[in-house]
């Protein structure tokens, strides 16, 4: 009885779980500040980005950031499959305005999965881009990413036998199968055939582009924008002499 109990009665146990308590928490709010950190310093990374880009000569640019998407310019992408993703679904970073005479709208993106030892958070930066013709509702993404998928459309991967390549790198999903194989030209299936790890989601006169899990670089933004119009020409039938996508979708 002695030997369990602390001066004045108290159980030394007592002492020990309440110093793991503030270590826990201690550590869980070191994490939260240094988050709140890294996401301060990326957006005035690219706000510095964005600032020298709209005063550059070389393209006829200018650039608005929000650091919250108050105005709700990127509501939209909860009509999209990674809008359904998750929870804690997080906008920041709201790049609005023009490039090269093209309308931007660019945003990172941050959802959870998962509870407990398992929760993860991923983040991209996403292009909403309007559409410029009409294209079939589709999702396209790498091999493995859209696990559940299939509970988007209700359909299987749609496979294209002339372009193994394309079905062997993508996941493509349609409600109007027919169409979008229509809509998926020869050439268009050569381009992202030779261009891997893209995700892009058409819907209702809009398409996104990102990179599943991936932020762009703050001094990568220009260099991002281009890729996003450049898959937005493809899709309208127009196809760069050169390339700024690699074989693996990267500059």
């Amino acid at each position: 009885m002695l030997s369990s109990l602390a001066v004045g009665g108290i159980n030394p146990g007592l002492f020990i779980g309440l110093g793991i308590a503030v270590s826990v928490l201690l550590f869980v709010l070191s994490i939260f500040v240094f988050q709140r950190r890294q996401e301060r310093l990326r957006s005035e990374a690219l706000a510095d980005v964005l600032l020298k880009l709209s005063a550059s000569e070389a393209r006829a640019a200018s650039l608005e950031l929000s650091a919250e998407d108050s105005e709700g310019r990127c509501v939209r992408l909860q009509e999209f499959r990674v809008g359904g993703i998750g929870r804690q679904r997080k906008v920041r970073n709201v790049i609005s305005g023009e490039w090269s005479g093209r309308e931007i709208l660019c945003c990172d993106y941050r959802y959870v999965v998962g509870h407990g030892k398992h929760q993860r958070s991923y983040s991209q930066t996403i292009m909403i881009m309007r559409l410029a013709r009409p294209f079939p509702a589709f999702v396209m993404a790498p091999e493995g990413f859209f696990a559940k998928i299939a509970q988007a459309f209700g359909a299987s991967d749609i496979d294209f036998l002339t372009h193994p390549g394309f079905s062997k790198s993508y996941v493509l999903k349609a409600k109007e199968e027919e169409e979008v194989r229509a809509a998926f030209s020869f050439d268009l299936l050569e381009y992202f055939e030779r261009r891997g790890g893209l995700t892009l989601e058409s819907h209702d006169g809009l398409v996104l582009f990102y990179r599943a899990k991936k932020r762009c670089k703050p001094e990568r933004i220009d260099a991002f924008f281009e890729e996003g119009f450049e898959v937005l020409d493809a899709l309208a039938g127009e196809f760069p002499a050169t390339s700024l996508l690699g074989p693996e979708g990267q500059l």
